[in-house]
């Protein structure tokens, strides 16, 4: 299913709402196409593309960073994370990643929220912030992470 620009971005935006929304296995495939043609149109812009995810643990939040990169097929370096970043960080986790310049941020969150935002730069057509997506939504793109 190839979704018209229209219809991929209302896709994204009926996920930038107050309550998170479950994707049901029906909503998952149209989902994982709609961020992959945002983050098409976005690529090769200078500020490039960032990540933040809201999770339970450090842990959580870089096994859905890492599962989104991988079905983004995006390259995967956990050697970035610095450990001392990790460290400080035990309980309730943001982690936010810049894919341009592969750049790490963890620190604790003390919102409610728990999900992976995508902020696109690039064409004014796609640029913005979508989510929250479901932590798990490119999970069978990959393998477990840990630290």
């Amino acid at each position: 299913m190839n979704l018209a620009l229209d219809a991929t971005l209302k896709l994204l935006r009926s996920y930038s709402c107050l309550t998170p929304k479950t994707v049901t296995p029906a909503e998952k495939v149209p989902l994982q196409q709609a961020i992959l043609e945002v983050i098409k149109r976005s690529q090769g812009q200078d500020f490039g593309l960032n990540f933040g995810v809201c999770a339970d643990t450090p842990d959580q939040a870089i096994q859905a960073l890492c599962s989104y990169l991988k079905g983004l097929a995006y390259t995967v370096d956990l050697g970035s994370i610095p450990e001392e970043s990790i460290a400080g960080v035990t309980g309730v986790t943001y982690l936010k990643y810049n894919l341009q310049r592969q750049a790490f941020y963890l620190d604790d969150y003390t919102g409610t929220y728990r999900g992976v935002l995508i902020a696109c730069q690039g064409d004014e057509t796609v640029a913005g912030t979508y989510g929250y997506f479901p932590l798990d939504l490119f999970d069978e793109c990959h393998e477990t992470y840990s630290l």
